[in-house]
């Protein structure tokens, strides 16, 4: 006589606790997830990273007003050297082309949007293009922050220019900090 039990004697005996998990669909035991595989199902966006986009978003549109002021503060100003030299204005004030430049200034905003959303998307090579483009942005801000003095001699509409300035380099880098904050890193690792 034997003590091993048939096969249908196993079947019919209660799952006792720990062991192996219950039989998948076809009878066998799940598969353990992939290592690096995210879970199944959306993945929130965590707060900072949606701050971060926020900021993005804000700190185009104010580029892009900026760069307007600029042009507009620029015929300004060739038009008030213009006249201390008494050189002809209408003249000197053509040579600068703001149509061109604005529409540089919409296509690249427009690339900088893509980068944006993309990293919404949870891509970090994003995250990492949008860092180098901010700290590009940031540098060059404080090297213009030099320039106050001229822009505060225009008047109105160079202390406006100003803090468009300061505005653009505080959003750019807030939203900086906030894609690099810690609830956001794992929203990459995922991906």
């Amino acid at each position: 006589m034997t003590t091993n039990p048939g096969s249908e004697e196993w079947a019919q005996q209660p799952p006792q606790g720990g062991g192996f998990p219950p039989p998948g669909p076809q009878g066998g035991a799940y598969p353990p997830p992939p290592y690096n595989q995210a879970p199944a199902g959306p993945i929130a966006l965590p707060k900072s990273l949606d701050m971060s986009v926020k900021l993005w978003i804000a700190a185009a549109a104010v580029s892009l007003i900026h760069s307007i002021l600029t042009i507009v503060n620029t015929n300004a100003l060739v038009d008030e050297y213009a006249a201390r030299l008494g050189v002809d204005t209408s003249a000197a004030s053509a040579n600068v082309s703001g149509v061109g430049s604005v529409i540089f200034q919409i296509i690249l905003i427009g690339v900088w949007l893509f980068f944006v959303f993309k990293m919404r998307e949870g891509q970090n090579w994003a995250r990492i293009v949008l860092t180098v483009i901010g700290g590009i942005t940031v540098l060059l801000g404080v090297i213009a922050l030099f320039a106050l003095g001229v822009l505060f001699s225009i008047g109105g509409l160079g202390v406006i220019e100003v803090l468009f300035s300061l505005a653009s380099l505080a959003t750019v880098g807030g939203a900086i900090f906030f894609q690099f904050k810690a609830d956001a890193n794992p929203y990459f690792v995922r991906r």
